[in-house]
C-alpha cells in the first residue's frame, strides 16, 4: 500500500505527464505580471491585467469555475467559462497550492464580486519532492514568478 506522500507525488506526475500530452509546458520560464491583485481589482471592468499568485480555492458550477488567487496581499477570483474559454479542461491541472499567472477581463459578477474573466492561463505546478528540483517555480519576494535552473 502507497503511503499518502507516495499518493501526492504520483498524481503531481500525473499532471505533468497530462500537460506534457497536451503540449503545455509544465515548467514555463517567464511568469511576469502587469497588476497585482489590489491593482487589478482596482480597474474598471473591461479593462485588461496580468495576475499572478497562489490558488487557495477553486469551486464550480455547471459550465463555470471560480479560483481564488492570493498574491502577497490580495484575493481575487478568476472566472474560467466554458463557453468562452478553448481550453476550459485544463483547469483540472489546477490544485490548491499551485501558482499560476492569469490574463483576462476585469469585470464584476452578478453577485457584485469584483473579479478576473480569464482570457489565458499558465500553471505553475508544485514540485513533485521535497528538493528544488530544476525547472519547478517559485513566487519571488519581488512577486515574480522564477524558475530553479540546474547547477
Amino acid at each position: 500500500m502507497a503511503s499518502r506522500l507516495e499518493e501526492m507525488m504520483q498524481a503531481r506526475r500525473d499532471v505533468r505527464e497530462d500537460m506534457l500530452q497536451n503540449g503545455t509546458n509544465p515548467y514555463p520560464q517567464e511568469g511576469h505580471r502587469t497588476h497585482t491583485n489590489q491593482q487589478a481589482l482596482d480597474l474598471a471592468d473591461g479593462k485588461k491585467a496580468t495576475i499572478a499568485g497562489r490558488v487557495r480555492a477553486m469551486r464550480g458550477h455547471g459550465k463555470i469555475r471560480f479560483v481564488d488567487v492570493h498574491d502577497e496581499f490580495t484575493k481575487i477570483q478568476v472566472v474560467f467559462k466554458q463557453d468562452e474559454t478553448a481550453d476550459f479542461a485544463a483547469i483540472k491541472n489546477f490544485h490548491t497550492g499551485d501558482f499560476i499567472r492569469v490574463t483576462g477581463e476585469r469585470f464584476t459578477t452578478n453577485a457584485g464580486e469584483a473579479s478576473l474573466l480569464r482570457a489565458s492561463s499558465t500553471c505553475f505546478p508544485k514540485r513533485s519532492a521535497r528538493c528544488q528540483i530544476p525547472g519547478t517555480a517559485f513566487l519571488t519576494k519581488r512577486n515574480a514568478i522564477a524558475v530553479v535552473r540546474s547547477t
